[in-house]
């Protein structure tokens, strides 16, 4: 039973979304809106971003066509396993411990545990499902903090792990650190590739190559999908120089279309059955000087203490 408090508390952030928000928004559950930029998560999507544009604007740049899209949190560890014998995806078999925030590959919905906005915050407390699996939930939890800073989103994550299986061994992965993707309308892909980051030297266009996604090192840290008249959104994530993504199908297309811009900042990373692990990242909505200017500045912070 809530208490009166927590009652309150919700009643709040209820009042907060609808005013936020509207009704009959398609996946966006609540919403954050500094009359810059907008953000948005989807309840009936483990509370992932969703939603993501200019104040006042629709143009909404996460691509959601389903739940392995979105912005939000994924982890791998232990190796690959055939478990089609259990509801394993045959699609995704074998396949390792892959918790994913938005829900499965089935389309089922990771269940949200917490949640809350008070205006400045949007606090979200996931259980996710395991990405191959049917409806598996994760012995875990995956916690969110979402906040605005004039054209930027800042993002902490958390991932705690209570594993009870003796089904993986610990193995080192590469960790999507976050999953991001894009409308396909923000079909070109942007970083700093050089020897000498945090310089000012031009930056350099991903090319699409023969690899399903582009490999790449972005030595300031940040990559960006934009579209023809160079806007879009860009994920800074550092100390993380490790990158990969690309356009996938063909340019043009929206929030709820098959191709899609995709980017993941990595780092390899051993998780075990008691894992607890942090991170935070930005999003910055925008031109490629906006992106990249966001990343100087925090960089500067980081260098100067």
């Amino acid at each position: 039973m809530l208490t009166l408090t927590a009652a309150w508390v919700l009643l709040l952030a209820v009042s907060y979304t609808d005013a936020a928000v509207g009704y009959g928004t398609p996946g966006l559950s609540s919403a954050l809106d500094n009359g810059t930029i907008k953000v948005g998560i989807d309840l009936n999507a483990g509370g992932s971003i969703s939603y993501l544009s200019p104040s006042g604007s629709s143009y909404n740049l996460v691509n959601i066509r389903d739940k392995g899209r979105y912005v939000q949190q994924s982890y791998y560890a232990g190796q690959d396993l055939d478990r089609t014998s259990q509801g394993q995806n045959r699609m995704w078999s074998p396949w390792p411990w892959n918790p994913i925030q938005a829900g499965d590959s089935y389309g089922d919905s990771a269940p949200v545990a917490a949640f809350r906005n008070d205006g400045r915050t949007i606090y979200v407390r996931t259980r996710p499902l395991l990405w191959d699996m049917w409806r598996e939930q994760c012995q875990c939890n995956f916690e969110t903090w979402t906040t605005l800073e004039g054209r930027t989103v800042q993002v902490r994550n958390k991932l705690t792990t209570f594993r009870t299986d003796s089904r993986w061994s610990v193995v080192t992965r590469s960790q999507e650190l976050p999953a991001v993707y894009a409308i396909a309308d923000l079909n070109r892909e942007l970083s700093y590739t050089g020897d000498k980051p945090f310089m000012g030297y031009p930056v350099t266009q991903i090319p699409d190559g023969q690899s399903f996604w582009e490999r790449w090192k972005g030595t300031e840290n940040w990559a960006a999908c934009v579209n023809g008249q160079n806007f879009g959104v860009g994920v800074y994530s550092p100390p993380r120089t490790r990158f990969s993504g690309g356009l996938y199908g063909s340019p043009g297309g929206g929030a709820w279309d098959d191709s899609t811009c995709h980017i993941s900042p990595h780092a390899l990373v051993t998780l075990d059955k008691t894992s607890e692990y942090g991170y935070t990242y930005h999003l910055t909505v925008g031109t490629p000087h906006d992106i990249r200017r966001n990343a100087y500045e925090h960089y500067r912070t980081l260098v100067t203490g």
